[in-house]
């Protein structure tokens, strides 16, 4: 017998979420760094469970679907760098206004590089 209308259908994708950002708690605050263009301080969680705190300058949030990402410069490791959303615990502005220095350092970045945020 075939199954009844819709019970093994998938559910329609929600084209709406898929273009923004998984919401958490930290989203509003990247996104007033991305708007107001100050740098932003980060609680972030690496893939091996550590934990740093980082002052980044951002440059944009990239992804798709439930998999977001905060691009910016990290003064940490004194070079752009790519941040998951979902492993970024806290996040408070500081204040600070963004230098321009940074911002054409994604432009020079290997197509490669770039790419791998739109997968």
């Amino acid at each position: 017998p075939a199954p009844a209308a819709g019970a093994d259908a998938d559910p329609a994708p929600d084209d709406a979420a898929a273009d923004h950002p998984v919401r958490s708690p930290t989203t509003p605050v990247l996104e007033d760094a991305l708007r107001l263009q100050q740098v932003v301080e980060i609680d972030y969680q690496d893939r091996e469970g550590r934990t740093s705190t980082r002052e980044v300058e951002p440059i944009v949030l990239a992804g798709s679907g439930s998999t977001w990402y905060l691009v910016g410069h990290c003064r940490l490791r004194g070079s752009s760098r790519v941040f998951r959303l979902d492993r970024v615990a806290g996040a408070r502005l500081t204040g600070e206004v963004m230098p321009e220095s940074h911002d054409t350092e994604l432009h020079d970045a290997p197509p490669s590089r770039v790419l791998t945020l739109l997968e």
